[in-house]
């Protein structure tokens, strides 16, 4: 997943969706969305955005760090 911590305002519940992730031959490649209707503010319900806070300070994540972070496959 190419969610960032840049990505998350989570005062005002929202995720910002600016890029895409694939695994392309056992890659993670991480690009634009196809269109421009990809690149998106979506909503998060008010226990989305308190676990992610959560998450984040467990993890002591931040700035452009991935919220997800995992290794490679």
């Amino acid at each position: 997943m190419a969610l960032r911590c840049s990505d998350l305002n989570l005062l005002r519940r929202t995720v910002q969706v600016e890029r895409t992730a694939a695994y392309v031959r056992s890659r993670l490649v991480v690009g634009p969305p196809k269109t421009s209707a990809g690149v998106r503010s979506v909503p998060i319900p008010a226990q989305v955005a308190e676990n992610l806070d959560q998450h984040l300070q467990r993890l002591d994540l931040g700035g452009e760090a991935l919220v997800f972070p995992s290794a490679e496959r």
